[in-house]
């Protein structure tokens, strides 16, 4: 007999995206049910995470627990990339890293979940969703029998291979990542390194149990229809080529190649009315970026906000959704833009198609518009004619809300406070002042007066301020 559980939202998946959604909005007061068929911890390859990971792991409270889990601390990172030289690219004195165990830092993840007191289904097995009358209803598959669940909201956090969504084909040139762990290696306990190669790029880390992880970047051509010896013959080969990772094929290959999709990719649709698409389901960035675990909890808890919002204030669903849809469009562009830069380094000391590939994937409508800073000047200031005052969906005490946004061409984005100060604000103090001193004058009763001449600055350098004619 099937059992039926109600439940207010359905998280199906509980890797980071999922156990950091469920976490969010459970401490938020919902009724939250995770699935996640497989047990943890599960078999996984390593992670580098960057040092701003501790900011996320602030927000869900396992910052303790992570530095307690005997995690690699990455200090020092080397890099050579466009050029015959070692470059040191290591955060700041007293910043670091972390190379995890994906499979134990997965689980404390979603031991947090169910300390807020998510429910979770492990493991489960979910199936094709269906839409009922009053939401969704998931047939699941567990060792102690059949269950249906009932759920107003579905989130999908079931990763790049979601069955949730149809498979959407990557614009972006196909990549692979060939991994070995590699033991009795003289490169281990060290840095991370990152090297650029003739057709194809490194990385490698040393692994919390003393292994070192060596992966290589390739085009997905050269993996296709292949033979697994071949793929590990190539990989060897390639190692051979690298000056930062070549000292593996010294030590013993544990394991065995093992090779993972890596092309970026995005989902058609992310957010509606009752369904919304975390982590891998959504988007996956460049591996270039080294922060592709990050984005996904930070899709996650950003997604908690917007359901939280959806279902506890119908009236600002609609902005919930622009917000979600805006927050991943600027994640996945200025990364992608990013990865570019890096590939059209090396694209440009090179005729080889696997970099010039990916260096064309920079797209120009992700920058704001390039300006030449103009000087200060005296007398008084006008906003340009470029300026648009527009709603946008910010996020505020938990909640989307729309705030009164300033729009320009050299901005990324509108932004509806400046430095802390409101742009209504913002208006009134220009209409108060009769030139840019007044102005810092002004602003410096909300702010500080160094501050307040910070933003002038700021607005003047993007041409939002102008002189008057």
């Amino acid at each position: 007999m099937t059992r039926v559980i109600t439940a207010e939202v359905c998280v199906i998946g509980g890797g980071p995206a999922g156990a950091a959604f469920a976490a969010r909005l459970a401490r938020l007061g919902h009724d939250v049910v995770v699935v996640e068929r497989t047990a943890f911890p599960r078999p996984h390859i390593g992670e580098a995470m960057a040092p701003s990971i501790w900011t996320v792991l602030d927000l869900l409270g396992i910052r303790d627990a992570i530095a307690q889990a005997g995690f690699v601390r990455v200090e020092k990172s080397v890099l050579r990339w466009a050029g015959d030289t070692d470059e040191d690219v290591s955060p700041p004195p007293g910043r670091f890293g972390l190379m995890v165990d994906r499979g134990r830092f997965d689980a404390i993840l979603l031991d947090a979940a169910r300390k807020a007191g998510a429910r979770i289904l492990q493991p489960a097995r979910a199936k094709a969703p269906r839409a009922g009358a009053e939401g969704w209803l998931v047939p699941v598959e567990t060792g102690e029998g059949s269950i249906l669940i009932e759920a107003r909201f579905l989130v999908d956090a079931a990763g790049r291979y979601s069955n949730i969504r149809k498979t959407d084909q990557p614009t972006d040139p196909r990549t692979v990542a060939l991994s070995g762990n590699w033991r009795d290696t003289s490169l281990g306990p060290g840095p991370n390194r990152v090297e650029a190669g003739t057709t194809c790029w490194y990385w490698g880390a040393p692994r919390p149990d003393g292994a070192f992880c060596a992966m290589v970047f390739v085009d997905a051509d050269q993996c296709h229809g292949r033979r697994r010896g071949d793929i590990e013959a190539d990989y060897r080969a390639r190692l051979s080529e690298s000056l930062l990772l070549r000292d593996c094929l010294r030590g013993r290959l544990e394991g065995g190649v093992r090779f993972h999709e890596a092309t970026p990719h995005q989902s058609a649709v992310c957010v509606t009315e009752n369904l919304i698409r975390i982590g891998e389901a959504s988007f996956s960035l460049d591996p270039l970026s080294s922060q592709g675990v990050q984005a996904a909890m930070n899709s996650g808890l950003q997604a908690a906000i917007v359901v939280h919002t959806m279902l506890t204030r119908p009236v600002d669903a609609r902005a919930a959704m622009i917000f979600y849809r805006n927050a991943r469009k600027d994640t996945v562009e200025r990364h992608r833009a990013a990865a570019a830069r890096h590939y059209a380094a090396v694209a440009g000391m090179t005729s080889a198609r696997f970099w010039h590939e990916r260096a064309a994937m920079a797209q120009a409508s992700a920058a704001p518009m390039p300006l030449r800073v103009p000087p200060m000047f005296a007398g008084r200031a006008r906003l340009s004619h470029d300026v648009r005052i527009a709603d946008v969906p910010i996020i505020e005490r938990d909640r989307v809300t729309l705030r009164k946004g300033l729009h320009h061409p050299a901005l990324a984005r509108p932004f509806a406070y400046l430095d802390g100060v409101a742009v209504e604000t913002l208006l009134e103090r220009m209409a108060q002042s009769d030139s840019l001193e007044a102005l810092g004058h002004q602003l410096a009763r909300d702010t500080s007066r160094e501050r307040g001449q910070r933003m002038v600055s700021w607005l003047v350098e993007r041409r939002i301020l102008v002189a008057s004619e």
